[in-house]
């Protein structure tokens, strides 16, 4: 990239990053409202295939990491004390609504429980992925700590590419060379039923990895090197849109095939943390980068709702809490009203308390 090129892309607005987050909260929504019903052995019917694929692809997370690397790593100066207070307002965020959380689910309950101060302390230091009360913050945890290395990422960025292409490659190869080992792994002991060298292939590589949070690292490192490659994207649009493209069916093929070859369905989250997901990325970075937002009544929508992801993202386990709290929900239809509702709800209250002086720090980072 030219370096005429990289000024210019840094002071430009990129509209297709807010349509990106729109879509990656949206995915984010399907999963957390369980709107895929995906079992195809227990119901084997194509809605439910179809359903499979769907969740594949609704994982919003790598989204928004990638995102962030991005926008993060276009930055032409860096304030270490900014972002030290930026990353202190991030861990107070990350208690406050995790006490939130845990106040308002615990009251929701059909049997809501009596909470103390010894067990709303113990809940918050708890927070992690699969938590009843403060699951969802997982990704504000791990997001604060690749903001902990974020400024000697950046440093190594602007200052020597080269070794951060270096560090670039090491993290992918801990991440998506490990994952793929791994897929191939499941692939061998699915048809021969014995993957047990490969399986000691893969702890054995592991033992030299420096990296604890690697998927999050990864996503977050290439966003910067979407950034620093995205003329050579645009000018290649076409053939890395087809490869996001088509990353989606293989993915699925890979998943069906391996749900037949063992009985049973094969994890629905395992494109998360995979190959197909890094070159999906690649690919709707290239299939969006010439978007623009016009200013008609759906694109400030999208403007809209990419904007507010971060209120959505904190507030909707609450909405979702109360929609199963007070409705019955059996059937597609009552999924698809679920997730609307919770849609709707969640986005509302992000744009409605941001306009409340005070308040509208519990829902902003800047």
């Amino acid at each position: 990239m030219n370096t005429d090129a990289t000024a210019e892309m840094k002071k430009t607005r990129f509209d297709n990053i807010d349509l990106i987050k729109a879509l990656a909260i949206l995915m984010v929504l399907a999963l957390h409202t369980s709107l895929w019903r995906f079992d195809f052995f227990a119901t084997p019917t194509a809605s439910r295939v179809f359903q499979y694929a769907m969740r594949l692809i609704s994982e919003g997370v790598p989204l928004f990491v990638m995102t962030n690397g991005f926008l993060l790593f276009r930055k032409q100066s860096f304030d270490l004390k900014k972002h030290v207070k930026k990353m202190l307002k991030m861990f107070l965020l990350l208690i406050l609504w995790a006490i939130i959380l845990i106040v308002a689910k615990a009251a929701l309950l059909k049997e809501p429980e009596a909470l103390t101060f010894q067990s709303i302390l113990l809940y918050v230091l708890q927070t992690q992925i699969g938590h009843k009360y403060t699951g969802v913050l997982w990704f504000l945890e791990n997001l604060l700590g690749v903001y902990l290395i974020f400024p000697m990422l950046w440093k190594v960025y602007v200052s020597d590419f080269q070794l951060f292409k270096y560090g670039f490659g090491i993290v992918a190869f801990f991440t998506v060379g490990i994952d793929t080992l791994q897929l191939l792994r499941d692939f061998v002991v699915a048809v021969t039923n014995d993957g047990a060298i490969l399986d000691e292939l893969i702890h054995f590589i592991n033992r030299f990895s420096s990296i604890g949070n690697g998927w999050y690292v990864f996503y977050f490192m290439l966003g910067g090197m979407i950034f620093h490659y995205l003329d050579v994207i645009r000018q290649k649009q076409a053939l890395f849109g087809l490869v996001g493209i088509l990353s989606w069916p293989l993915a699925f093929l890979y998943g069906y095939a391996m749900s037949r070859l063992t009985g049973k369905v094969y994890n629905a989250s395992f494109n998360y943390a995979s190959i197909f997901m890094t070159f999906f990325l690649i690919g709707l970075i290239a299939l969006t980068c010439t978007y623009k937002n016009g200013g008609n009544p759906i694109q400030k929508l999208i403007a809209s709702v990419g904007q507010n992801t971060f209120g959505i993202y904190l507030s909707h386990m609450i909405f979702i809490s109360i929609v199963t709290r007070f409705f019955y929900i059996n059937s597609g239809i009552t999924r698809i009203a679920a997730f609307l509702a919770v849609f709707v709800a969640s986005y509302l209250f992000s744009l409605v308390i941001r306009k409340i002086p005070g308040l509208r720090r519990l829902v902003d980072l800047n």
